[in-house]
C-alpha cells in the first residue's frame, strides 16, 4: 500500500486512534483503536486493543494483541500472545508465541512452533506442527506434518499425514488421506525411555477412523482402520482393520478383527 496520502500510525506510549486507512500501523506502548483498520503492516511490541477487524499486508505481534473482529493478512507471524475473535485468514502463519483465534482458519503455509487454538475449522495448504496446535472442528490440508501434538475435533484431511509422536498425544476425531503415517520420532522414543514417564502418559496417536490407501501406525488406538495396504507397530490398538491390499503387523499388535474386502 504505496499511498501517499495515507499516514503512518505510531503508538508509543499509551494512546488511542480511531478505525482508519493506515500506512504503517506500529504500536510500542499501549494503544487502542476503535474500528477497522485497513494497513500495509501492523506491528504490535507492546499492548494493541483493536475494537474491530484487521486486513493488511504482514502482520507481527511481538506483545499481546486482542483483535475483536477478524484479520486478513498476507502474512501473519505471532511471537507473542494473539486473540482474534473473528475468522483469520494468511497467507503464511507462523506463531512461536501462543495464538488463540475464535472463529475459523484459511490461509497456505502454516508453521506452528508454539501454541495455536482454532475454535472451529482449519483450512491451509501446508501445516506442520513442532508445537502444540488444537483446532475444535475440521483440518483440512494437502500436507500434514506434526512433530509437536495436536487436537482435531473433527476430520484431519490430507494428502499426505506423516505424525512425529513426541509428546504425551495427539487425537483426530477421524483422519483421512492418500499416505497416513503416525510412527515414534526421537523425542517420543526418549519420552519411552524415561523413568519418569508412565506408560499412561506414554506418546500416541488417537482416533476413531482412520481410512487411507496406504497406512503405517505405531502406538495407534482406533476403533477402526480402513485401507489398502495398512502396516500395524508397536504399540497400536486397533478395533477392527480392513485392508484390500496387504496387512503386516511388525510389533505387538492388538487387533479385535481383521477383515479383507
Amino acid at each position: 500500500m504505496n499511498d501517499h496520502h495515507v499516514s503512518d500510525l505510531k503508538i508509543n506510549g499509551q494512546g488511542t486512534a480511531p478505525g482508519c486507512k493506515y500506512n504503517l500501523v506500529r504500536i510500542n506502548g499501549g494503544g487502542k483503536i476503535d474500528g477497522d483498520i485497513v494497513c500495509d503492516e501492523c506491528l504490535v511490541n507492546g499492548s494493541g486493543d483493536v475494537a474491530g477487524a484487521v486486513q493488511c499486508n504482514r502482520m507481527n505481534v511481538n506483545g499481546n494483541a486482542k483483535i475483536k473482529g477478524a484479520v486478513r493478512a498476507e502474512n501473519m507471524t505471532v511471537q507473542g500472545h494473539a486473540s482474534v475473535g473473528g475468522d483469520v485468514q494468511s497467507g503464511d502463519l507462523t506463531v512461536r508465541g501462543h495464538a488463540i483465534f475464535g472463529g475459523a482458519f484459511s490461509g497456505g503455509k502454516v508453521h506452528i512452533l508454539g501454541n495455536t487454538e482454532i475454535a472451529q475449522k482449519m483450512d491451509a495448504g501446508e501445516v506442520k506442527i513442532a508445537g502444540a496446535c488444537k483446532t475444535g472442528g475440521d483440518l483440512n490440508a494437502e500436507k500434514f506434518r506434526s512433530t509437536g501434538q495436536f487436537t482435531v475435533g473433527g476430520l484431519l484431511s490430507a494428502d499426505t499425514i506423516d505424525i512425529q509422536l513426541s509428546w504425551v498425544k495427539s487425537t483426530a476425531k477421524e483422519v483421512g488421506g492418500e499416505t497416513i503415517t503416525a510412527r515414534m520420532g526421537l523425542k517420543g522414543l526418549s519420552a519411552i525411555r524415561s523413568v519418569f514417564t508412565s506408560t499412561t502418559n506414554a506418546p500416541r496417536f488417537e482416533a476413531s477412523v482412520i481410512e487411507g490407501n496406504d497406512i503405517t501406525l505405531e502406538r495407534t488406538k482406533a476403533d477402526t482402520v480402513r485401507g489398502h495396504n495398512v502396516t500395524l507397530g508397536a504399540g497400536c490398538s486397533i478395533g477392527v482393520v480392513e485392508y484390500s491390499g496387504t496387512l503386516k503387523k511388525t510389533g505387538a499388535v492388538n487387533i479385535g478383527q481383521e477383515r479383507k474386502v
